[in-house]
């Protein structure tokens, strides 16, 4: 299982997968608006895993949704902002350890696709709830409503009203709890306005510093 890959052995730092690993799941990123880039999360009864790819229009072979098994020997595997990743071992000069497969033909290597697509419903939580474990998972977090965006010139006499989804995000809920959401600038809809009402927000799961 995915949850035992992440307790049992790829607890801490990089490692070398040399066992016949194979983990199911089904895939919850989608490339084809440019939020993700170069990389396939697939998600699990019990976690989640990252692949990472370095390629473009993942979606076109790896639509959202498609059930796939990922055969993990000789993968590399560690983690980024608290999500398992598998790949190649990164360089010594990069800042993180895991680094891209970078050719369609190493990625057949990893994951095999089936002809099942079924989108998952994401896991509803509430923010107190919300787990390291958990991490890569595809999350629901409902009545949440917006304190603070990077996108907001104050200077330029910009509020709350004028924010965009680009850059970071902080919400709040009624107990006052506070969860960040990040879009990148490249995402197609990163200029869009937010709703400045309670929402409910939906995404991949991750841990960092905000």
């Amino acid at each position: 299982t995915i949850a035992a890959l992440r307790e049992h052995i790829v607890k801490g730092g990089g490692v070398m997968l040399h066992d016949e690993i194979i983990v199911v799941g089904r895939v919850t990123s989608d490339d084809s608006e440019d939020n993700f880039y170069g990389s396939l999360v697939v998600m699990g009864d019990d976690g989640a895993v990252e692949v990472k790819a370095g390629l473009y229009s993942l979606e076109a072979l790896y639509p959202e949704g498609l059930n796939v098994a990922l055969r993990l020997r000789n993968c590399y595997a560690g983690y980024g902002n608290g999500i398992l990743q598998v790949g190649v071992e990164a360089h010594s000069y990069d800042n993180f350890a895991v680094g891209d497969l970078a050719s369609f033909e190493m990625l057949d290597r990893v994951v095999v696709r089936s002809t099942d697509i079924r989108l998952l419903e994401p896991l509803k939580r509430d923010i107190t709830e919300l787990r390291r474990e958990e991490c890569g998972m595809l999350i629901s977090v409902d009545d949440l409503h917006l304190v603070a965006a990077s996108s907001v010139d104050t200077l330029a006499g910009e509020s709350l009203e004028d924010a965009v989804w680009r850059g970071h995000l902080l919400f709040k809920d009624a107990n006052g709890d506070s969860i960040a959401v990040y879009t990148s600038d490249y995402a197609r809809y990163a200029d869009s306005r937010l709703p400045y009402k309670s929402l409910t927000l939906t995404g991949v799961l991750q841990w960092a510093k905000y």
